[in-house]
């Protein structure tokens, strides 16, 4: 039963860490703009950035422009 419980567990932390990286490696995919080649955070210097955005930006440490 213990081993069943851990198993479980460590599956669900290693997929909630996987998934948790790809959402911030594509910087943001919730609400972003695509002008020629690049793709930006549509509220990437306002107070109304989701908490992807704030963690992607946070991550590579760019400075948004408001």
């Amino acid at each position: 039963m213990f081993v069943r419980a851990f198993l479980s567990g460590a599956i669900g932390l290693a997929l909630g860490l996987w998934l948790s990286a790809l959402a911030l490696s594509n910087g943001g995919l919730f609400d972003s703009a695509r002008l020629g080649p690049w793709r930006v955070a549509v509220h990437a210097g306002s107070v109304e950035a989701d908490p992807y955005v704030r963690a992607s930006l946070e991550r590579s440490g760019a400075i948004p422009l408001a």
